[in-house]
């Protein structure tokens, strides 16, 4: 946990209050405390986070589409078919 100075509204309570100093009006300066990660966990963190790969996501797109079609033309024959046997007999 880190302190640092925010500025808050005058009304709501901190830990530690000062003067406005370069807060705006109807605000005052405060101390806070806020969660700040080690370098540790920093360096797992981004070393986790990998950038988009736009490569990867349009063979998945292309992928999808073309079984999405693919499928639809099945369907539509197997349609077709059906509509012929069923009107021969």
């Amino acid at each position: 946990m880190k302190m640092v100075l925010t500025c808050t509204p005058s009304g709501t309570t901190s830990h530690l209050r000062m003067d406005s100093g370069p807060c705006p009006s109807g605000h005052t300066l405060s101390y806070e405390s806020i969660p700040v990660l080690s370098q540790e966990a920093q360096s797992r963190l981004e070393a986790e986070s990998q950038p988009f790969d736009y490569m990867v996501a349009a063979q998945f797109f292309s992928l999808s589409f073309s079984l999405t079609v693919m499928l639809y033309i099945v369907a539509k024959c197997g349609g077709a078919i059906l509509g012929l046997l069923k009107s021969t007999s």
